[in-house]
């Protein structure tokens, strides 16, 4: 609610002054894309004119024809994954039993894992700036994503995108942008992880075991969905800003008794 005052004349005691106004909106959408949206606005007005005074009530109704894109609101939840393959193997290398006692206990009886993993990028959301909660930009051709990603750290093409013109009046964008939620996915990942095993039996009653693990065997980097920058008005826009974890190794051991 707003109290705005009209103009004023030193000839003629008369004005209009605004005591209070509101509206309040909506819309009635078809499975075709089209919209229908009413915004009633309702203002008690005091009118002030050579002397004589009374209220004022009026209804202004606006029907505006706005044009949906159904298809662009729709998209995949967030967190989705198309295609996830796991694998896990694991060997026993020969334990050389007709060998003698201190090549079977350093050679043989060895075990070695290892677990592949690979899945296909996330959806991202690509925003830009308005007083709405959210709002997409428009897609303007050429390729979303780069090819250089894993040497620039810079994902997503910023040139095959624009941002929606912003209403000055509200701030919020003057129509939906042609790009839909979860069009562009993040890059996918792949792992490896490795373990080497070794059971030793030192007597009847003693035994021990020790091991060693790494996690990311080959130091690959995994960019992180999350961590890639989605607002078109950042000037960080598309970059690749963090990663799942390098290379760890890992040793331990056991005794058992």
């Amino acid at each position: 609610y707003e109290i705005r005052p009209r103009d004023w004349s030193s000839d003629v005691c008369s004005s209009d002054l605004d005591v209070w106004q509101g509206g309040a909106g909506a819309a009635v959408g078809s499975q075709f894309g089209w919209a229908l949206a009413a915004d009633p606005y309702v203002a008690a007005r005091l009118q002030v004119d050579d002397g004589r005074q009374g209220p004022e009530i009026g209804l202004d109704l606006r029907l505006d024809f706005v044009r949906l894109d159904l298809r662009a609101e729709h998209g995949p939840a967030t967190g989705d994954i198309k295609h996830n393959f796991a694998s896990q193997a694991v060997y026993d290398l020969p334990t050389f039993a007709g060998a003698r006692r201190a090549v079977r206990e350093v050679v043989g009886g060895w075990q070695i894992g290892g677990i592949f993993e690979a899945r296909t990028g996330e959806p991202l959301a690509i925003t830009q700036t308005s007083s709405l909660q959210v709002a997409r930009p428009d897609y303007i051709g050429g390729n979303t994503t780069l090819d250089n990603s894993s040497v620039t750290r810079q994902y997503l093409n910023r040139s095959a995108y624009a941002l929606v013109p912003i209403i000055a009046a509200s701030g919020a964008t003057s129509r939906p942008g042609n790009l839909g939620w979860g069009a562009v996915r993040a890059p996918g990942m792949w792992n490896v992880d490795f373990s080497l095993t070794k059971n030793i039996r030192i007597s009847e009653r003693f035994g021990a075991m020790v091991r060693a693990e790494t996690f990311n065997a080959f130091n690959h980097f995994n960019p992180l969905g999350s961590s890639i920058q989605t607002s078109l008005n950042s000037s960080q826009f598309g970059q690749i800003r963090g990663g799942i974890s390098p290379r760890v190794i890992q040793l331990n051991g056991r005794l058992t008794w």
